[in-house]
């Protein structure tokens, strides 16, 4: 199954965070799946190339500072995470309902929900391989 699922975050307080978050959020993912399936984890850690999953860096609304970025109390940020993985898609739908919030470069947001589909965010969806390709291979 591929996935996209998108989590929906609050953050704790104020924080002023630096204005390259990639490593953080690759961070916090896969602290994520270490968290249930430690095996997996150290496979997507691998030094290997290419690797069945991304991650966004954090959206939402900013003000920039001369220090970095500020996020605000009260306003809605997200994360995006996708799979190319069946083990993987399917341990991330899981997560989805147990975890109450993540932690991004060292500062606590509370997860307000999580997207799993169209209907909870625009950049969540999931769809087989054999519906992919009967969508877009197959277009009359």
């Amino acid at each position: 199954m591929l996935l996209s699922i998108v989590f929906i975050l609050h953050p704790q307080r104020d924080y002023l965070l630096p204005p390259t978050l990639g490593n953080a959020v690759h961070a916090c993912f896969l602290e994520l799946i270490e968290n249930i399936n430690s095996t997996l984890a150290e496979g997507l850690h691998s030094p290997r190339r290419d690797k069945p999953f991304t991650v966004s860096s954090l959206q939402g609304r900013f003000e920039v500072t001369k220090e970095g970025l500020l996020v605000r109390k009260g306003e809605e940020y997200w994360l995006r995470f996708t799979s190319l993985s069946e083990v993987l898609s399917q341990l991330l739908l899981g997560l989805s309902e147990s975890v109450r919030s993540l932690r991004i470069f060292k500062k606590d947001f509370e997860v307000i929900r999580v997207a799993k589909d169209e209907s909870g965010h625009p950049w969540a969806r999931k769809i087989n391989f054999d519906e992919l390709y009967r969508k877009w291979a197959l277009v009359e």
